[in-house]
């Protein structure tokens, strides 16, 4: 295990066994004068893949076993390797073909190899193949002469140049290798199931020259992917089970159909096409709506990255998250996940004020501002010589009683959700200066904190460090053993205010991060 990229092999042909493990190898020098070798090793994790594009094993008729993972071989010749006992185990490359001699191939002991499945073995890796895993999908293509025997795959040759396919109700549940299918300007597919087609969805990247797309009555349910199809003329996908589609990359769309779509309320377009009238050809139900933006419905926005989806509120024409950012940033921090006792601790996700990648196109970080006129828009007011806002705190909290009890003391404190905020508490863990047992999830020790920390995008300069500002609903606090009484508005029914740099520890949560509420950006 070495940081080896190269290797002369020169005058070492009588080695019979041969291993390189996590090895970022490039290239291996004469290896084809091996003819004393029976088995090579050039096995790599995926962390530590090799970037290896050629493997010579011609000489080496002996090899019984050959095992390689993680590379970069697109093509392997094992025509020399004659006994019946050869073996070899290949995956996570980008083989796409393994020669065989005619003779070993007859034996079928190939069929036991361990390979991806997109790669062949052949006598012949001239002829470049297609993957086709869906039985009815290439029997489809022997019935139209562009195949001949069933085994999952179709010389692409065949296939590259067709202008127009028609494979409709052939009950195909798969279209992968319809990628190879690079001069295809009209595809046929309806009455199929793709119902079960896998996580991402039907991609019709490669096909660019896709004027026709005909997928009614398809059960199609996931993602369908037509961003690259930017000659799409006709699209119809009436009676499938869509939820989402985005056609903001196909403007010259003439005829677009969407009939019988029950799950489908928002199509996503183009700017361009918002700003056109709509072609009388687009046919859709009356309960489906264009628009540039249909992550955000007007009460829901729905997180394009991780499928997350949020209440939202409109508070004097702003539109507020009603819920705490849960995206998992490289930076964040999730006390129930990320802590040794998993489980015990709160599932909510905390960040640093200036962590970009955690917030969502369309929206933004509040600023003191407006979460000072939130606080005044609900009835409250600063206190007068203190840095907290009073009558502030209930109006937002949840009203529901398991949001606001403490796990310590058996105490419920719900808020009353006037405009439907819905501030919930958390339980968490912070690293600080008040004991030492600050790992503790003990009650009567230091080491728990309830309640919410919400930053704003307000920073300025202090003593050298940036420190922004920031809001607290305090529930309970153990800093010195004991546990803050909710009896009274000065001590959690208010909203604290205070800044702080994301250096901070103490209250500021695991090392200065706190949760975040969101704006829509105007």
């Amino acid at each position: 295990r070495t940081g080896l990229k190269s290797i002369d092999l020169t005058g070492q042909d009588q080695i019979k066994n041969l291993s390189f493990q996590d090895s970022p190898i490039e290239s291996i020098t004469n290896l084809k004068d091996y003819s004393e070798l029976n088995m090579l090793i050039i096995d790599n994790t995926v962390e530590n893949g090799g970037s290896l594009e050629e493997l010579d094993i011609t000489g080496s008729t002996k090899l019984t076993s050959l095992r390689i993972s993680n590379q970069k071989l697109t093509v392997l010749d094992a025509s020399k390797q004659y006994k019946g006992s050869f073996s070899i185990n290949a995956t996570n490359t980008l083989l796409s073909c393994i020669k065989v001699s005619q003779s070993f191939y007859d034996t079928n002991q190939w069929s036991n190899w361990t390979l991806e499945p997109t790669t062949s073995v052949s006598v012949d890796c001239s002829t470049a193949t297609t993957y086709v895993p869906d039985d009815n999908f290439e029997q489809a293509l022997i019935d139209l002469g562009y195949d001949s025997v069933l085994d999952n795959y179709v010389e692409t040759s065949t296939i590259n140049t067709l202008t127009e396919l028609n494979i409709s109700n052939k009950n195909i549940n798969s279209i992968i290798g319809i990628e190879d299918f690079t001069s295809l300007e009209e595809l046929q597919a309806y009455g199929n199931d793709f119902s079960d087609e896998d996580n991402s969805g039907l991609v019709f990247t490669n096909n660019k020259n896709l004027i026709t797309l005909v997928l009614w009555g398809s059960k199609i349910s996931k993602k369908l992917d037509l961003s690259q199809n930017k000659n799409l003329l006709t699209l119809n996908l009436n009676s499938n089970n869509l939820e989402k589609l985005d056609i903001s990359n196909n403007n010259i769309l003439t005829s677009l159909s969407t009939l019988q779509n029950s799950s489908l309320s928002c199509i996503q377009i183009s700017e361009i096409q918002a700003n056109s009238s709509v072609p009388s050809g687009w046919l859709k139900e009356e309960y489906q709506t264009y628009s540039t933006d249909c992550s955000f419905d007007g009460t829901y926005f729905t997180d394009p990255r991780d499928e997350n989806v949020y209440k939202t509120i409109n508070v004097n024409g702003k539109i507020w998250f009603a819920e705490d950012l849960r995206y998992d940033s490289e930076l964040s921090y999730n006390p129930y996940y990320d802590e040794p006792q998993e489980g015990v601790f709160a599932n909510v996700g905390m960040y640093y004020p200036d962590d970009e990648d955690a917030i969502p196109d369309g929206w933004r970080i509040p600023t003191k501002e407006e979460w000072v006129e939130l606080f005044s828009h609900v009835g409250g007011s600063k206190f007068s010589g203190g840095n907290w806002y009073t009558g502030a705190a209930n109006p937002l909290k949840s009203s529901n009683t398991n949001d606001w009890l403490s796990l310590c003391t058996g105490e419920s404190n719900p808020g009353s959700d006037d405009i439907g905020f819905n501030a919930i508490s958390y339980i968490w863990k912070y690293p600080n200066s008040f004991g030492s047992d600050y790992s503790s999830t003990d009650c009567n020790k230091d080491g728990r904190r309830q309640g919410v920390l919400w930053w704003s995008s307000t920073a300025y300069s202090s003593g050298g460090s940036i420190v922004w500002w920031s809001y607290h609903i305090s529930f309970t606090s153990n800093q010195s053993g004991t546990t803050t009484s909710c009896s009274n508005d000065n001590s959690c029914g208010h909203i604290l205010e205070y800044s702080s740099s994301k250096e901070s520890s103490g209250n500021d949560g695991i090392a200065g991060r706190k949760m975040l509420r969101l704006v829509k950006e105007d």
